[in-house]
């Protein structure tokens, strides 16, 4: 018997029509977005900087709806990071900590403002997506971004071939790499709902596997394979020792790093220099003054020239952590937890296996959490996450009504 899950109560009116503008903005985004990174490398930079704009508008306007009537501890505690950060920022740029300039490059500050405002907004309302417009444009998106891949003109990174950039200017790979590994996980998450054939959605991982592959994306592989790692994890019944493997696996990498750092020689070189890059970093963070170490050098102060990368100019530190204790300090980085502690409060089981790949990637490499249009991508699919498992839960609910009598919320996971 077909059953067609009744997921929330019906909305009280007078929130009727704000709920369906909610939809109406959750429309735009989803459209802009994928319009956004597709078209990133071939139109103008004033037209990319008024689509991202437009994103970071409808980040800001639909996170204050949701916080004014759905308020709830886990999106206080992003707007209360949120605050903190603004906090840091004032000292470092206001004070004159600031290791980079006295200005405070508000652009900039705007697009990372658009972070916390998407995190609030699509984790609240993850049942008013546009889940049949979402799935197409996930679906036309993989196949147009393969193409784009495969045809362009490629990128040779340290002697190595690879495919064409697909968005974030032609001679990146990051950015197009993150976008193909996030359509990965929504083309599983549109199988597991359902609304998706198997054979289309298998076939879709396949190509995007091969393109990550292209691209050379390996941190990009490494967020697939945490999130796979975690919807396995949630799909057995929770044993004492399968609960264990989380904590036994982050025990067994601890003393697999300290035997290595323990006897390994040319530290510095590993992980193609971030290791290096790190405890640069580490040696500046250690002389600086009280105030520059708890909020930061300010926006940009993790731009800079590094030993083990002579061939760069200036860059980042790889690690969206070092990125923010360099920026804003050691109270800004608390700020970010603060967020991912409401993330994880927010998020149910196979959810919270995708943000724990997240957190994984941000840790080698410039990742989600300081990357906003990559971040507004990884929370859409957070959100879809989100409402896999709310489905979930409701479908059991009415078997459960029907049966009448208690039914294993585990059998009726969606695969």
């Amino acid at each position: 018997m077909s059953i067609q899950p009744v997921l929330f109560a019906p909305a009280a009116r007078p929130e009727t029509q704000p709920v369906d503008l909610v939809r109406l903005g959750a429309s735009a985004f989803v459209t802009i977005q994928f319009l956004y990174v597709l078209s990133f490398n071939f139109v103008p930079g004033a037209v990319a900087t008024v689509l991202a704009a437009s994103i970071a508008l409808i980040h800001m306007l639909l996170a204050i709806y949701a916080i004014m009537i759905r308020p709830a501890a886990w999106n206080l505690m992003i707007l209360g990071s949120m605050a903190i950060t603004i906090m840091c920022w004032m000292v470092s740029h206001g004070f004159g900590t600031a290791e980079v300039s006295l200005s405070f490059p508000f652009a900039e500050a705007f697009r990372d403002f658009a972070i916390f405002f998407a995190a609030i907004w699509l984790m609240a309302f993850p049942e008013r997506l546009p889940h049949k417009w979402l799935m197409y444009l996930v679906v036309a998106g993989t196949i147009l971004g393969s193409l784009i891949a495969l045809t362009g003109p490629p990128n040779i990174i340290a002697g190595t071939v690879r495919l064409a950039s697909i968005t974030g200017g032609e001679d990146g790979i990051h950015p197009g790499a993150k976008f193909m590994a996030v359509q990965l996980i929504l083309v599983d998450l549109f199988r597991r709902l359902g609304m998706l054939p198997r054979y289309v959605a298998w076939a879709l991982i396949a190509l995007t596997l091969f393109i990550l592959e292209g691209l050379g994306g390996r941190n990009e592989m490494l967020l697939v394979f945490v999130y796979a790692a975690g919807v396995m994890y949630y799909k057995f019944p929770p044993s004492g020792f399968i609960k264990s493997l989380p904590f036994l696996g982050f025990v067994l990498f601890c003393l697999l790093a300290f035997v290595a750092f323990s006897v390994g020689e040319n530290i510095e070189d590993w992980g193609s220099g971030r290791i290096g890059v790190w405890l640069h970093r580490y040696e500046i963070i250690q002389h600086r003054d009280l105030a520059t170490f708890l909020f930061g050098g300010g926006l940009g102060a993790d731009r800079l020239w590094t030993p083990q990368w002579r061939w760069m100019a200036t860059a980042l530190a790889h690690n969206d952590f070092v990125h923010l204790l360099m920026e804003r300090g050691l109270i800004g980085l608390m700020a970010t937890f603060l967020m991912l502690a409401g993330l994880a409060m927010r998020l149910h089981h196979n959810a919270r296996a995708l943000l724990v790949a997240v957190i994984a990637s941000s840790a080698l490499s410039n990742g989600f959490l300081q990357t906003p249009m990559a971040a507004s991508h990884a929370m859409l699919a957070l959100s879809l996450a989100l409402f896999v498992y709310q489905r979930q839960q409701a479908i059991a609910a009415e078997e459960e009504a029907e049966e009448g009598h208690e039914t294993n919320w585990q059998k009726n996971y969606i695969r």
